[in-house]
């Protein structure tokens, strides 16, 4: 073997010693489970620094409970779909990081043996094909691999902005259901009390015994709805949970907080909601960089049908002499010219665009919603506030009086004191709608649009 072909196998000797060697990585469910309960100890470790949505800064401590605030910088961190997303990105990120490199080469032996010839019949050519791309495929290759690693970062910051919409609007069911309960409890232990003096009276002979089978009616639905609003809030409770990515332990949990909402001043001004819908959904701005995606895969396939130039420099042996050869090969497209992938190309840049005027009408039917909602539930608690809950206030302590002065029993208390507690639960859903509402309309707006929007702790029911 000549020394040129001594070089052809030793470049291929080193081509398959730079190939890459992964090992493989077996996974263990007990050890992630194990990190699972740990993670109660690891929150407050979490940073809260930066610009992060609409976030402000928080020292979390699980100790006193979790605070919204703080729960939603929990979230990003342990929620399971946001871990998957932002590992999903990171394929991207390797296309990027990998895109636009030459193809390999390839390395032949080319043979041949001449039958007549008696001397030197043999003839051996060593041969390296190169590519030489000129079609500007890589370039086309590296711009779409980076569009694509902005729309896997655009899913993640419109998944991140739905997660912490996602955990208010369990948050604040939650809360209510809270403030609920605490209502719920005490009309229980006014009908128990009512229901004690009505079986005395009974037993008495001052009442008859259709009057204390009605109270121990009352008490029995009172306990039952009570026990159902105990399991309504377990459920909220654990939806809260699984958002935020976190197991159910013992102690200290949630403190409970509803929002503070005012009707967004764009909600006033269509021309100004439409700029707020356009400049700041992330569902549009998701569709804008897919689309963008598709245009770059266009500009791909399309430089696809222009070929690349193959070179093929080699050294052998003929007739007892050395020689060099030089091959080149550039393909003729006039048969195939990539035309099923620019079809293909085409079509899915439609429907790309298609997605694009799919979440504009969305984004603009839900934010008008959102503003129709938020508007009717802010007059709706406004109403009560103003005409209902002061006279509720006024009635109960009336009530309280007339029952010290004997002047009132406790059974028409009992009565009395559950339907003003029933009024004060419609006040207590307007407020829980008005949050909904507010929060919906930030989900459709993007994380600017929440800045409006305070957070407030639990205040007692009026």
């Amino acid at each position: 073997m000549s020394h040129h072909q001594c070089i052809v196998v030793s470049v291929a000797s080193a081509c398959l010693a730079a190939c890459t060697s992964v090992p493989p990585e077996p996974v263990d469910q007990q050890a992630d489970l194990r990190a699972f309960n740990a993670r109660r100890e690891a929150i407050g470790r979490i940073a809260t620094h930066g610009e992060v949505l609409d976030l402000h800064p928080v020292a979390i401590d699980p100790a006193d409970g979790l605070t919204l605030d703080e729960a939603a910088w929990v979230a990003l961190v342990f929620n399971p779909e946001l871990r998957v997303a932002r590992a999903e990105a990171g394929v991207t990120q390797a296309r990027a990081d990998h895109a636009g490199l030459w193809p390999d080469p390839s390395i032949g032996l080319q043979f041949s043996r001449l039958i007549d010839a008696t001397d030197n019949p043999n003839e051996l050519f060593g041969l390296v094909w190169f590519t030489i791309p000129v079609s500007g495929r890589l370039e086309a290759e590296v711009a779409m691999r980076g569009e694509e690693r902005r729309a896997a970062l655009a899913d993640v910051a419109a998944l991140e902005w739905s997660t912490v919409c996602d955990l208010r609007a369990a948050w604040a069911r939650w809360s209510a259901t809270v403030q609920s309960l605490d209502g719920a409890a005490d009309q229980s232990r006014l009908l128990e009390a009512a229901e004690s003096a009505a079986a005395a009276l009974a037993g008495l002979g001052e009442a008859g015994r259709t009057d204390s089978e009605v109270r121990r009616a009352a008490v029995a639905v009172a306990r039952a709805e009570l026990a159902q609003m105990m399991v309504r809030e377990s459920d909220q409770s654990a939806a809260v949970l699984r958002i935020l990515g976190l197991p159910r332990t013992e102690g200290a949990g949630f403190v409970p907080m509803l929002a503070d909402t005012r009707p967004a001043d764009a909600c006033n001004e269509p021309a100004a909601l439409e700029r707020r819908i356009i400049d700041g959904s992330p569902s549009i701005r998701r569709a804008l960089v897919r689309y963008a995606v598709a245009e770059a895969r266009l500009v791909l396939e399309v430089r696809k049908q222009y070929p690349d130039l193959q070179v093929g420099p080699g050294f052998g042996q003929q007739d007892g002499f050395e020689q060099f050869q030089l091959g080149l090969n550039i393909p003729v497209p006039i048969l195939n010219a990539n035309r099923g992938g620019i079809a293909e190309a085409v079509a899915l840049r439609g429907v790309a665009r298609a997605e694009v005027e799919h979440a504009v009408a969305i984004a603009a039917i839900e934010a008008s919603q959102a503003c129709r909602r938020l508007a009717a539930s802010h007059g709706i608690r406004g109403e009560l506030e103003e005409s209902l809950l002061p006279s509720l206030d006024r009635q109960s302590e009336l009530i309280h009086e007339l029952v010290a002065m004997g002047e009132l029993d406790r059974i028409d208390a009992a009565d009395r004191l559950a339907r003003s507690r029933d009024a004060r639960m419609r006040w207590l859903q307007a407020r829980l709608d008005e949050s909904l509402a507010a929060i919906d309309l930030a989900r459709v707006l993007g994380p600017e649009a929440a800045q409006g929007m305070t957070q407030t702790n639990q205040d007692p029911m009026p």
